[in-house]
């Protein structure tokens, strides 16, 4: 009798798949794919055009934006490009090609601002933190949570005292570890959402002391520069220069990470 119901039910499962209308394609996804004909056949404007309308609906990767940013370095579009491959390596720091890239690409920036050295363990904890996504580390938080707990149970449920010893210190390390993780998983989350750092897009833009025209001029920024975005007032932005300087420039001339 069972196996009978098991066979109906199998029968109908099948029916049911086999009767659905076929779904259509996803329009990104053919976007990409026509993206990358058109970039494969060096028809670069072409393919810029047809992964910004990719991002547009919604589809948002590290490849994508690596893309993007190789079709505007091949038509010299200097600050786009940058900007993508930052883009590219906020979802993947440790995305070889897009480092390479953007170096590239910061070599043709005309009077480069200085940036001075990171911190080393500044530089050592987003190395870590890049090493996986933030719901990977989420992940990882909640499956060491379970095992805590799991342990945790054991323990009380053991009935000699060596059992009692290892089940007890297996919950406690296990916790500890879902505790770094979900660290590791906050602090991730919160770089690759931060919009905190921004791109120069236009051509000689004005660093200012205060937040108006009328302002002294205190430097001459360049298109691709990298700079760190503090309070906005009135259309003006307050950044930091990878070199530790500050002022004012017109958001108009930079662009969001």
């Amino acid at each position: 009798m069972l196996k009978t119901i098991v066979k109906h039910l199998l029968f109908c499962c099948l029916f049911i798949l086999l009767c659905q209308p076929a779904l259509p394609g996803n329009p990104a996804a053919d976007l990409v794919k026509q993206g990358n004909d058109a970039y494969a056949g060096a028809d670069y404007a072409k393919a810029a055009q047809l992964y910004e309308q990719a991002l547009a609906q919604g589809v948002e990767s590290a490849a994508l934006y690596y893309n993007l940013g190789n079709a505007y370095y091949r038509q010299q579009k200097t600050a786009f490009s940058i900007l993508n491959y930052e883009r590219a390596l906020k979802l993947q720091p440790h995305n070889k090609a897009a480092q390479n890239n953007l170096q590239l690409a910061k070599e043709r920036i005309a009077n480069p601002i200085d940036e001075l050295p990171e911190v080393f363990y500044r530089r050592w904890w987003a190395a870590v933190l890049g090493i996986l996504p933030s719901g990977i580390w989420a992940g990882g938080a909640v499956l060491f949570l379970w095992l805590s707990a799991g342990l945790g149970i054991l323990f009380f449920l053991s009935a000699t005292a060596k059992q009692k010893k290892y089940s007890f210190a297996g919950a406690v390390s296990c916790l500890v570890l879902a505790v770094l993780l979900h660290v590791f998983a906050y602090n991730r989350h919160q770089n690759e959402t931060a919009k905190n750092y921004a791109v120069i897009m236009q051509p000689a833009a004005n660093l200012k002391k205060g937040p108006s025209d009328s302002s002294e001029s205190t430097a001459e920024l360049p298109e691709g520069a990298k700079v760190r975005t503090n309070e906005r007032v009135n259309g003006w932005v307050r950044i930091t220069l990878t070199d530790n300087r500050e002022g004012w420039v017109n958001e108009q001339n930079l662009t969001t990470i």
